[in-house]
């Protein structure tokens, strides 16, 4: 799959998300029929974008709760991160994030690089509801490289950082995150990554097996 392809489907997904995770109120939900249709209008349009001030500010949607900022151990912790994550690289056995573990899972660990496409993902998803309403126009809320390229550099220089100050540190929360998602991600594919190496162990031949088959 092309970088575009998987931008596109992963700000899909991200979009698809929004209401749910973070909250956002659809306009056209509102019933058209009251009489105080206008001041509702009005009332979510603000909140919605309230709401978007809020999660980007120091990148608070990447938060288990992103209207707790003292909640511990919650950063990238967001739901909404293991979400995409399995539903992009991790749908089944066969996806590519088992098939090409090498780039997904190097060292036992979701890679930086890719949380920080996530997470930019998800930006581009709350951007699209600046306006108070849902940005459906595709020109308007696309995934653009040359756009979101600088936003992506904030992300993966911040995750950076972030595993930088807790790589002394006693509970390392960073590679604790990285391999919480890849145990996550593996467990939604349907591979258990115990079972399959207590499997392999039982299944190795020794020398005295060879050796019992002689005749």
């Amino acid at each position: 799959m092309r970088a575009s392809q998987v931008r596109g489907t992963l700000k899909a997904l991200a979009v698809n998300l929004m209401e749910h995770v973070y909250g956002f109120t659809p306009i056209g939900d509102i019933d058209l029929d009251s009489e105080d249709t206008v001041q509702q209008q009005d009332a979510a349009i603000a909140q919605n974008r309230e709401l978007v001030g809020k999660l980007k500010s120091k990148s608070a949607f990447s938060r288990l709760d992103p209207h707790d900022e003292k909640l511990k151990n919650s950063l990238y912790r967001n739901r909404i991160i293991q979400k995409l994550l399995n539903q992009q690289w991790f749908r089944n056995p066969q996806a590519d994030g088992l098939r090409f573990p090498e780039h997904y899972s190097p060292g036992g660990c979701i890679p930086l690089v890719t949380i920080a496409l996530i997470m930019t993902a998800v930006e581009c998803a709350i951007d699209g509801w600046s306006t108070g309403r849902c940005i459906t126009d595709k020109n308007v809320g696309s995934f653009d490289s040359q756009k979101y390229t600088p936003v992506y550099n904030i992300h993966i220089q911040k995750l950076r950082r972030w595993e930088a100050f807790t790589a002394g540190t006693t509970d390392r929360l960073t590679k604790k995150c990285q391999q919480d998602l890849l145990r996550l991600a593996r467990k939604h594919a349907g591979v258990d990554s115990a079972l399959a190496q207590h499997t392999v162990g039982v299944d190795v031949l020794t020398d005295a097996d060879f050796a019992a088959n002689e005749g």
